[in-house]
């Protein structure tokens, strides 16, 4: 026997026991409370579902019959989902130690999102803990002034780390020639 018909075999064999566990049909269903569920056979998931086609489903799908929304998750397409994995990305990059790339990307984000604070409000963190406050204060100074939806506590925040900085700052600069 060669080898390949050896692979071919094997491959036949993976797909008959493929085709053995599989169900021969798929039903779906929807309960009361407008859940959609998938059985692999005539019983339903519970005493009040009802079996329905495909063309049935798509129409209470969009009549919102779906039940609760999904949410957002971080990989889909949508620019907000985007824009806060980017952050959460920088973010672990910070805790690994890597600032490098931690800063460069939220710089960045800063940059291509100036209505947005999450970027702007780590990367003042993380200036900040360096021991670089000209940059934090920057960062802060760029949320405060440009970010449309900036939450009240968030900008209780921001507000005041501000002021520890430029008091940390007046402190750090020379008095009377010292």
């Amino acid at each position: 026997m060669t080898p390949r018909f050896l692979r071919y075999a094997g491959l036949a064999l993976l797909f008959l026991c493929v085709a053995v566990l599989l169900p021969s049909e798929v039903a779906v269903w929807i309960d009361p409370a407008g859940h959609t569920w998938l059985t692999d056979g005539e019983a339903g998931p519970s005493s009040g579902a009802e079996r329905v086609t495909p063309d049935e489903i798509a129409i209470r799908w969009d009549r919102k019959w779906s039940g609760e929304p999904l949410p957002k998750g971080t990989r889909s397409g949508d620019d907000d989902d985007r824009y806060l994995s980017e952050v959460r990305s920088a973010r672990s990059d910070a805790q690994r130690g890597n600032l490098e790339l931690a800063l460069r990307s939220l710089r960045r984000l800063q940059r291509d999102s100036p209505t947005r604070p999450e970027a702007a409000l780590l990367l003042a963190q993380i200036e900040r803990h360096r021991g670089r406050y000209e940059p934090a204060r920057e960062a802060l100074d760029a949320v405060l002034s440009s970010a449309t939806q900036l939450p009240k506590a968030w900008r209780e925040a921001a507000e005041r780390e501000r002021a520890e900085i430029s008091e940390e700052l007046a402190l750090a600069k020379a008095k009377d020639g010292e």
